[in-house]
């Protein structure tokens, strides 16, 4: 019999480092961005520029783009598949772990609050690390602004019809909400406004609040709410934007809401999204 012939040792190490390596390094990265969508869903002071809480960023694989200096990242990009509308690459050199990595990035906090982007990815060789920010190519979807509302509508309460948790809060399945003519032409008003006059919060241009700006639009309801998105590209993924917030989640998930009403609006700088909801 052909005696056994014992494998080399030292092939065998080096591939387990290589793997205990990049497991270490997939999990930092993953890290980051849970650290990134934290501070996202917090109000946050940015320039002296106070910011609303925002929907969490989605990991894509398709933006974690080759550290090195220079272009390589825009060509892995365009190779990617992914279509951006906008992107914003920061290359960090330094940080050891994720936790460093998120205080040098504060240093770039109008980008980590910008509304309009809604995807993220990041890679790390060693102590450098790319950060990449996009949102996707506007779908001619959201052009045709008036089918949107419908579809908000449709959206929300399939998500109502089945309980959820919203954060560590349970929520029971809720009625279905009915459109409203009222809350519809505040929401239209007031993504127009945010997309003509380039700002995101829930305060109008002119102070208006929320309950102000359904009011003025003929709603008699005692009770509003509203939620806000920027950079979704459909009304799928604007509620599913609102639905990872645990705030956003759970104001579409009460029971006390019975009518809603939301409309998109777009411009070359990106979308904008509102969601209003009523009771008497």
């Amino acid at each position: 019999m052909r005696p056994f012939a014992a494998l080399p040792i030292r092939p065998f190490a080096f591939l387990l480092g290589l793997l205990l390596a990049a497991g270490a390094s997939a999990a930092e990265e993953a890290a980051l961005v849970d650290a990134i969508n934290a501070y996202r869903a917090q109000p946050q002071n940015c320039g002296n520029q106070p910011t609303v809480a925002l929907t969490p960023l989605a990991s894509d694989p398709r933006l974690a783009l080759p550290t090195g200096n220079g272009e390589t990242w825009r060509a892995a990009l365009e190779q990617s598949g992914y279509r951006p509308g906008d992107v914003r690459t920061i290359r960090l050199t330094g940080p050891a772990d994720a936790q460093a990595a998120f205080k040098a990035l504060l240093g770039y906090c109008d980008v980590l609050l910008n509304p309009q982007f809604v995807d993220v990815g990041v890679s790390q060789a060693g102590p450098v690390w790319r950060v990449t920010f996009a949102r996707p190519l506007r779908s001619a979807a959201l052009a045709a602004g008036p089918l949107q509302g419908p579809m908000l509508l449709e959206q929300v309460n399939a998500a109502r019809a089945q309980p959820r948790l919203c954060g560590n809060e349970p929520f029971a399945s809720a009625p279905p909400l009915r459109w409203s003519e009222a809350l519809g032409t505040a929401a239209t008003n007031h993504s127009q406004s945010m997309a003509l006059n380039g700002f995101f919060a829930h305060q109008g241009t002119d102070g208006s609040a929320p309950a102000d700006r359904a009011r003025s639009a003929g709603y008699a309801g005692t009770r509003v709410a509203e939620s806000i998105a920027a950079g979704m590209v459909s009304a799928a993924s604007a509620v599913q934007g609102w639905l990872a917030s645990p705030e956003e989640c759970s104001r579409l998930m009460s029971p006390l809401f019975t009518d809603l009403g939301g409309a998109p609006a777009a411009k070359a700088g990106g979308e904008y999204w509102t969601l209003l909801l009523g009771a008497p």
